[in-house]
């Protein structure tokens, strides 16, 4: 089970959004249970990126051991931005 729950989005003078969650889940005896926000830039109405960032990244990457790896492996190629950027321009149409 995990679960998003937004609670704010507040929208910058320099034309970043910023939404702000709460995430909270369990898996295989992991529990999941930190704020996190995703700042997003918007050009034209679109996103053009997307970063997340955790208030417990610890807690994150003990829940979500597999994306921790991926992260560190990916960082210096910025495929993580990418992707992270097609995902929320998906979901934001």
């Amino acid at each position: 089970m995990f679960r998003a729950d937004l609670a704010n989005v507040f929208e910058r003078d320099d034309g970043r959004v910023v939404g702000l969650h709460h995430n909270d889940g369990r898996r295989n005896g992991e529990l999941l249970d930190t704020d996190c926000c995703i700042v997003f830039e918007v050009e034209d109405f679109r996103i053009t990126s997307g970063p997340e960032h955790f208030l417990d990244l610890h807690d994150w990457d003990q829940f979500w051991p597999w994306v921790s790896g991926w992260r560190d492996a990916a960082r210096s190629t910025s495929i993580v931005r990418r992707r992270r950027v097609r995902r929320v321009s998906a979901g934001a149409r």
